[in-house]
C-alpha cells in the first residue's frame, strides 16, 4: 500500500514540476511575441518573473527518487528536456551569471585597450 502511495507522490511532485518549468518557459520566451502578435505595443507588455528553482528542482527530484524507475526512455527524455528548458532553474541562474561576468569582463577589456589606444596616440603627438 505504502509503495502505491508514494508512486502517486513521485507523479504529483513531478508534475506540479513540470508545469511550473513550463510556465517559466512560456514567461521567458512566448509571451512577448504572443503580445506583439496581438498587435499591442511595447508598453502594453509588462514583465512578469516565473517561479525559480522549483520548477526543475521537482522535476529532477521527482526522476531520481521515484520516475527513473519506470524504465521509460521518453519519460528520462521529457525529464531532462523540461529541466533545461525551465528558465527559472538554477543552471540558468549561473549560466546567466557566467554570461553576465564575461560580458562585464569584455566590456572591461575594450575600455582598457581604448585608453591604451587614446595613450599611445597622444605620445605620438
Amino acid at each position: 500500500m505504502l509503495g502505491w502511495i508514494v508512486w502517486i507522490l513521485g507523479w504529483i511532485v513531478w508534475i506540479f514540476g513540470a508545469f511550473i518549468c513550463v510556465v517559466n518557459f512560456y514567461l521567458t520566451f512566448l509571451r512577448y511575441p504572443i503580445i506583439q502578435a496581438k498587435g499591442k505595443c511595447r508598453d502594453d507588455y509588462r514583465f512578469i518573473s516565473g517561479v525559480p528553482l522549483f520548477g526543475s528542482t521537482f522535476v529532477i527530484f521527482a526522476w531520481v527518487f521515484w520516475i527513473r524507475h519506470e524504465g521509460s526512455l521518453l519519460l528520462d527524455v521529457a525529464t531532462w528536456s523540461l529541466a533545461v528548458f525551465d528558465t527559472g532553474g538554477i543552471h540558468w541562474l549561473l549560466a546567466m551569471e557566467v554570461w553576465q561576468w564575461l560580458e562585464d569582463r569584455r566590456g572591461a577589456d575594450a575600455e582598457s585597450s581604448e585608453e591604451e589606444r587614446r595613450g599611445s596616440e597622444g605620445e605620438e603627438l
